[in-house]
C-alpha cells in the first residue's frame, strides 16, 4: 500500500485521493514448512500508511495434520468485533514477535490456542510449550506474565473452541517460536533451546536472538523500524512476491509459479490489453 495520501480538503473524513507509491508501508511475511505456516503483516514503525491498510489483520501459526491446529496472538477488540490497527510485529523464519498497539481499539492482548490439532500445553519457566503433529511451538510473554481464561469468551463473532492466554500486562511483547520436529531431536531439546534464548530490553527496544540464530530488534514505542540481523526491515522490496514457489517483480504484472521442473508464467499485462 502507499505510504501517504493527499487528503481532499473538502472531505470531513480527509479521505486521501492520491497515494504515494514510491515506497511501502506494510509487508506481509509468511514462513512455510511442510509441518506449519507462520505469518504476520509487518508495518512501518511510525504508522505511515493509509487507513485502508489499518483494517483488522490476522497473524499466527497453522499446523499441518488433523484438527487444523492453530496458535493466534491477537488483541481483543473493545467492541468484540473489529480491532482495526491492532498490533505491530517482526518475524524471521519460525519466530514471531508481536505487541498490541496502544492506539488500537482493543482491551486485552490474548494468545488463542486451538484444542484440536495440538497437545495439552505445558508451562515451564513461564513459557508455554505445545506439540503438534509435525512441529513444536513455544509462547513467551516477555513481561508481566499471563493467566488462562476461565469460561467462554464473549465475542460478536463465532470462534472455535480453544484455550486463551490473557496477558497481565496488555502491551508486553509476545514471542512465538515454532520448529519442525525433523529439525530437532525431541520435545525436551526444543524446550531447552527456547529457554536458552534470552530476552533483553534497551529502553523500549526488545532485543532477541531466536532459536534459528537470527537477531531481532523490536521497538515497543514504535518509533524505530524493526531490524533483522542488524538491518532494518525493507518495506519497499524489489519483488512483490518472493518465495521458492512464487516470484514477481514489483509493478511488472508478471507472476512466475514454480515447483521442481514445473513452471507457469502469468502475464497480467496481456489481460489488461485484451480488455
Amino acid at each position: 500500500m502507499g505510504v501517504t495520501g493527499q487528503p481532499q480538503k473538502t472531505a470531513l473524513t480527509k479521505v486521501p485521493d492520491r497515494l504515494n507509491t514510491d515506497g511501502g508501508g506494510i509487508i506481509r511475511y509468511a514462513y512455510c514448512d511442510p509441518a506449519f505456516i507462520l505469518g504476520t503483516p509487518m508495518a512501518m514503525a511510525d504508522g505511515k500508511y493509509v487507513d485502508i491498510s489499518a483494517q483488522s489483520r490476522w497473524q499466527g501459526v497453522i499446523f499441518a495434520g488433523e484438527g487444523d491446529g492453530r496458535i493466534v496472538p491477537i488483541p481483543k477488540p473493545n467492541d468484540l468485533r473489529v480491532s482495526m490497527n491492532a498490533f505491530g510485529s517482526v518475524q524471521s523464519r519460525g519466530t514471531l514477535v508481536t505487541q498490541m498497539l496502544k492506539n488500537s481499539r482493543c482491551d486485552d492482548m490474548i494468545v488463542w490456542l486451538s484444542r484440536e490439532g495440538l497437545g495439552k500445553p505445558v508451562e515451564e519457566d513461564g513459557i508455554v510449550f505445545v506439540e503438534a503433529a509435525g512441529a513444536y511451538a513455544a509462547i513467551r510473554v516477555t513481561r508481566g506474565g499471563f493467566r488462562w481464561m476461565q469460561g467462554d469468551n464473549e465475542t460478536a463473532r463465532p470462534i472455535r473452541n480453544g484455550l486463551e492466554m490473557i496477558l497481565k500486562e496488555a502491551y508486553a511483547p509476545v514471542i512465538v517460536e515454532v520448529m519442525a520436529k525433523r529439525e530437532i531431536e525431541n520435545f525436551e531439546k526444543f524446550k531447552a533451546k527456547v529457554k536458552a534464548c534470552t530476552v533483553g530490553f534497551d529502553g523500549p527496544v526488545l532485543n532477541y536472538t531466536t532459536i534459528y540464530g537470527d537477531t531481532l530488534t523490536f521497538d515497543t514505542s514504535h518509533k524505530q523500524t524493526q531490524t533483522l540481523n542488524g538491518k532494518p526491515v525493507n518495506f519497499a522490496p524489489g519483488k512483490v512476491f518472493d518465495s521458492p514457489f512464487l516470484q514477481s517483480d514489483y509493478n511488472s504484472g508478471i507472476v512466475t509459479i514454480r515447483k521442481g521442473s514445473r513452471e507457469k508464467v502469468l502475464d497480467f499485462n496481456q489481460s489488461v490489453k485484451d480488455q
